[in-house]
């Protein structure tokens, strides 16, 4: 099986038991963690620098794919809803940005 279908199923398992890590991306990356069986006293340098555990942007895409096949997985509606409105229009506002960038001299 695949790394990333493992990581799928126990997103899916989290989300099943954890109602909070529906709607909040850094809660479902902290059971992920747990469930892998991170130390939570390690420092960030060690974290970053010495661990094989999941990226947190494959764990997004997995609960994002989870959420689509089995919709009483997502959220509250009103918090699914807010969610894809909010984020859409910020990723509109910084696409047509116009603003031209400061232009770096080597």
């Amino acid at each position: 099986m695949s790394r990333l279908k493992v990581q799928e199923g126990i997103v899916k398992d989290i989300l099943r038991t954890n109602p909070i890590a529906r709607e909040n991306d850094r809660v479902l990356y902290l059971e992920i963690l747990k469930s892998f069986g991170c130390d939570m006293n390690m420092t960030v340098e060690s974290f970053f620098m010495g661990t094989d555990y999941p990226n947190i942007e494959s764990i997004r895409r997995c609960r994002q794919k989870v959420q689509e096949k089995y919709p009483s997985l997502r959220p509250p509606e009103e918090i699914y809803l807010k969610r894809h409105k909010s984020l859409r229009q910020e990723y509109v506002d910084y696409a047509l940005d116009k603003e031209e960038e400061e232009v770096i001299n080597e």
